[in-house]
């Protein structure tokens, strides 16, 4: 993760990249969504890291959604 001081008046100046700490697991891979967010305000950031992130699993743990799973269990749970 880098940062860039900027300054917008008279005119857009861009200064000199600076590494702020080392992420490479939080970047995207294949297409995934990155796995960070940075708050509004711009002074925060929010990030997933996790050693089940890899480039074979770019999404980490999976998750199953079940839809109509009350009518499964009516179906194997009869009521009298």
């Amino acid at each position: 993760m880098m940062a860039v001081p900027i300054e917008t008046e008279p005119t857009f100046n861009s200064g000199n990249p600076a590494v702020l700490f080392d992420v490479p697991d939080l970047l995207s891979v294949n297409g995934a969504p990155r796995m960070f967010d940075i708050h509004p305000d711009g002074q925060q950031f929010l990030m997933i890291k996790g050693s089940s992130v890899t480039s074979e699993n770019p999404l980490g743990p999976q998750i199953n959604v079940v839809l109509n799973w009350f009518e499964e269990l009516k179906r194997l749970v009869p009521s009298p």
